[in-house]
């Protein structure tokens, strides 16, 4: 055996030296082969005993086992790692997987070698613990699934490096399955898709997206990034040809997030508070979000991902939330607020009472029911929440305050019902209408009350005033809407005044933002709140001419009263169809093209233009008094009727004595108000107000009860 390996050294070393011709040394089952050049030495065979007696000067010395180029048997040879040149203290071999599932039959590419740090020169060969379960090629790492089983995939550089990948080989799949099946996700979001083989079967999977300008999708891993809105369909497929699709829509990320401003829930028990979100379009789009809670001097549970709320302690808490991508505030005049709701947690409902059980009213009439929300001790719970029902709403129409109005001849029944199902009810009878009887109403809308804060104060204290008017027995009915959206507004007109006729007074009242677009169809706007964020979309604001088109619809006589800047600016634009109305609508505006003005005092802040219309009423709404003497009888009028006083004196009020004492009001004072620190407005204009009389300058509209 030593004679042997003594052959082989000789060989190796005269190949090196003596036999510099020397082509080529195979070693194969014992035996060593040396191919040399024309001329040169050739050995066949080395056996046992042959013996090559070696030159005089030629001085052999055999490598240590730990040292040298070969050691052990020749039939169990191992090359021992070679030193990398350099530093290779950090150096590593990364696979792009640990471990992978693919099925029989399938040809998998997708195992990478990668060396850290990088060395083109340092090849990478590959390998396979059971060739008969998963075979790979030695230079590309192709991968084959032969058997079911487990193999592992090793790779090897040149310099030592290793790594290895655990490879899990079943049968080809029949199908394949993507969870979710429908997916909506905002611009920019990302979302995991998983895509599902059967049972005992095994398969490398591919994503594509079918549009990639809307959304695109790793290959390997089904991880999905929305990139535009529309919709796509992602489809993962099994090496063997099977496929499945999500239905993917992609919609505009979350700009604005909306909660209720108020909510009221019972001690103990428990309530949702739902957020909405929109565009930056103003667009409501899918999200989802994170409620939060901040307790106050009252305490609520909240899951922070249904919204579901429950009263621990009376008092006031508040609710914020956070759309999926960290949007939590709201657009207010242009400017980011933090959106959240004020939870009032109250004592739970036992009772409810009625003004009446019972009531008889002509058609036109009204009745307030005013409900009164109990507790258990009796005491009344302020805010609680209810709903009014009709048993006939063809008969009864009925508001969310308990008012209830008789519009056609007939009877039913109005409930009202606590959110925690208490009620109470009352029987009502609407008798047949008087011939030629008229009837008065006054619907109020406002809008931007938190950047207006005498809007609501206008609209409900022309409800307050109106309602104390006596005109041959009738007194009005009235409806306000606060921060209506666009259609509210239109079908709350077209539904409060349905049943009106020619003999009928009708008043609207609007009290908002106005702006003089000239880019528009009109050139007159009242805006809506979101307004400042969304100038573009129509869902913000109303025209003149979508104004017209409602009080036009309205029979008999009516008059529109808008109170906000450039409010004038609508009589210009509306002036030849106003026309043509016979003389039946007429218009009272707050301003001309200027903006209106108003006191800012936040506790007492009043609009002039609204503020002398009631004060000519008898209503002081700065002071809160009906008559010159705050002391006095908080429901008479002993000779406070300026309107009628600068008038013609005869106890009632028509619509030119109403708006001419807000007028000359307007004009006496507004330039004595424009140099004080409390008012705003142009100081470089006076306000001017307008009226569009038509054939009702002369109508009576208001006479004290």
């Amino acid at each position: 055996m030593f004679k042997r390996w003594l052959c082989l050294a000789l060989v190796l070393v005269m190949g090196m030296g003596a036999f510099s011709l020397a082509e080529e040394i195979a070693l194969e089952d014992g035996a060593a082969t040396v191919d040399v050049a024309e001329d040169g030495l050739l050995v066949d065979e080395l056996a046992d005993g042959i013996e090559i007696a070696l030159p005089e000067d030629l001085e052999l010395s055999l490598p240590d086992a730990d040292q040298g180029l070969l050691s052990g048997e020749p039939e169990g040879l191992e090359v021992v790692e070679a030193v990398n040149d350099g530093d290779q203290s950090d150096a590593r071999l990364e696979l792009s997987a640990s471990k992978l599932l693919i099925g029989i039959g399938e040809k998998c590419t997708l195992l990478r070698a990668t060396r850290i740090p990088e060395d083109s020169s340092d090849a990478v060969t590959w390998s396979s613990s059971k060739r008969s379960v998963a075979k790979v090629n030695k230079q590309t790492g192709k991968i084959t699934g032969v058997k079911k089983g487990q193999a592992t995939i090793t790779a090897r550089t040149e310099s030592g490096l290793s790594a290895s990948c655990v490879v899990t080989v079943r049968k080809a799949p029949d199908g394949v399955t993507v969870t979710p099946a429908e997916l909506t996700l905002s611009v920019g979001d990302s979302y995991r898709l998983k895509g599902k083989l059967p049972s005992g079967t095994g398969s490398t999977l591919s994503y594509t997206s079918g549009k990639k300008k809307i959304a695109t999708v790793d290959k390997r891993t089904g991880v999905v990034t929305a990139v535009a809105p529309g919709r796509t369909t992602i489809t993962v497929k099994t090496f063997n040809g099977h496929k499945a699709a999500c239905n993917l829509t992609v919609v505009e990320a979350p700009a604005e997030v909306f909660l209720p401003d108020k909510l009221t829930v019972y001690l103990k028990q428990k309530a949702t508070v739902a957020a909405t979100a929109v565009d930056a379009n103003g667009v409501e789009v899918p999200a989802t979000f994170t409620y939060s809670v901040q307790n106050g001097t009252g305490k609520v549970s909240v899951n922070t991902t249904t919204g579901r709320i429950k009263g621990t302690a009376e008092g006031t808490a508040f609710i914020y939330v956070t759309a999926h991508n960290g949007v939590s505030t709201h657009l207010v005049n242009g400017e980011p607020v933090q959106t959240f709701c004020i939870v009032k947690v109250v004592k739970a409902p036992e009772k409810v009472e009625l003004a009446a059980t019972d009531a008889t009213i002509g058609v036109g009439d009204t009745i307030d029911l005013a409900p009164r929300v109990l507790a258990k001790d009796g005491s009344v719970i302020e805010g609680a929440d209810y709903a009014v029902s009709s048993s006939d709403e063809s008969v009864l129409g009925v508001s969310e305050s308990g008012v209830v109005t008789g519009l056609k001849a007939g009877g039913g029944t109005v409930t009202v019902t606590t959110s925690n199902g208490v009620q109470a009810s009352c029987s009502v009878t609407v008798t047949e209408k008087e011939t030629n009887r008229v009837n008065y109403r006054l619907f109020a809308a406002y809008s931007y009350y938190d950047s207006l804060p005498f809007v609501k104060r206008n609209s409900e204290s022309m409800a307050t005033v109106f309602k104390k008017s006596d005109i041959d027995g009738q007194g009005y009915t009235t409806k306000v809407l606060g921060n209506p959206s666009k259609s509210g507004i239109q079908s709350g007109i077209a539904s409060f005044f349905k049943e009106a006729d020619d003999n009928d007074v009708s008043i609207v009242y609007l009290c908002s933002h106005g702006h003089n677009n000239k880019s528009s169809y009109s050139s007159y706007r009242l805006s809506l709140m979101g307004y400042d964020s969304h100038k573009n979309n129509s869902r913000y604001y109303l025209t003149a001419k979508e104004i017209f088109n409602s009080v036009q619809a309205i029979k008999g006589n009516v008059i529109l009263i808008l109170d906000s800047c450039y409010s004038g600016t609508f009589i210009n634009d509306m002036k030849g169809r106003l026309d043509d109305e016979d003389g039946r609508i007429a218009v009272l505006a707050a301003a001309s093209n200027t903006k209106a003005t108003f006191y800012t005092n936040k506790a007492k802040s009043v609009d002039f233009f609204t503020f002398f219309l009631l004060q000519g009423l008898g209503y002081n709404e700065k002071e809160g008094w009906w008559t010159k003497n705050a002391d006095a009888d908080k429901g008479s009028y002993p000779g406070y009727f300026l309107a009628d006083k600068k008038g013609n004196g005869d106890g009632a009020a028509t619509l030119g004595e109403f708006y001419s004492f807000a007028a000359n009001c307007i004009d006496v004072n507004i330039p004595t108000y424009m140099k004080k620190s409390w008012y705003w407005g142009e100081t470089s204009k006076v306000q001017k107000t307008r009226f569009y009389a038509g054939n009702l300058k002369n109508l009576v509209i208001y006479r004290p009860e």
